[in-house]
């Protein structure tokens, strides 16, 4: 029987249209999983739009766990950590009082002051570390002894997106302390990549490159996997 790999990500791993085209077979997703084919491992890719940690656990709570991988790659954390202007409460209010335009041209037009200074995220920090480890503790408890479990940080933020949301990048730092410390591997290469050139123009998808040089990254670390 093949070992199995099991690759969670959000939409970072996913092909694109827009804002620039990045194809399927452009993804490190598929360029992951076709050198892992080559080495004789079942893989099964999961992306979601929108996926943060605690809609994660929800899947494999759900049936990711199902799978039993020897090995998993995830990428996330980028939506649990991204500062915001509006809680989903508030959002819901103003949908309720009818004010959900006037409160979106705000979000819009004075993104950066105002996330800045309530600093509001869709997870917690405290949360987020929480839903690690039972996402972590679900996969172990029936995968084959071994499981390797690998998480690649998110990603440093570009300048444009510090100029978006000031506090990403403290954001960003604090969350991917917690998935080091969390993981079997942290792939802090990635970390080190340069953000002007491996993102498209909306600052946090990857663009061809990106995905080029994540993939090079997973692989290399796969490379004693194998």
């Amino acid at each position: 029987m093949p070992k199995r790999m099991l690759i969670l990500t959000d939409s970072l791993g996913a092909p694109r249209i827009e804002p620039e085209l990045v194809n399927y077979d452009q993804t490190w997703v598929a360029k992951v999983k076709c050198e892992a084919q080559n080495n004789g491992y079942d893989v099964i890719a999961f992306t979601a739009n929108g996926l943060d940690s605690a809609n994660l656990l929800s899947e494999v709570n759900f049936k990711l766990h199902l799978y039993k991988p020897n090995v998993v790659i995830f990428q996330f954390g980028i939506v649990d950590c991204a500062p915001r202007v509006w809680s989903d409460r508030e959002k819901l209010l103003f949908r309720i009082l009818n004010l959900h335009n006037l409160a979106a041209r705000i979000g819009k037009n004075y993104h950066a002051p105002i996330s800045k200074f309530r600093n509001i995220t869709a997870v917690s920090i405290a949360d987020f570390a929480l839903n690690i480890k039972s996402i972590n503790e679900k996969i172990r408890q029936h995968a084959p002894d071994g499981c390797t479990l690998i998480h690649v940080p998110i990603g440093p933020p570009c300048s444009a997106y510090f100029e978006l949301s000031p506090a990403i990048g403290e954001n960003i730092i604090r969350y991917n302390k917690v998935l080091g410390e969390n993981s079997d591997r942290f792939l802090t290469d990635f970390s080190q990549l340069d953000p002007e050139t491996i993102y498209t123009s909306d600052c946090h998808h990857l663009n061809q490159t990106g995905h080029e040089k994540l993939s090079k990254i997973v692989l290399d670390a796969m490379a004693s996997v194998w």
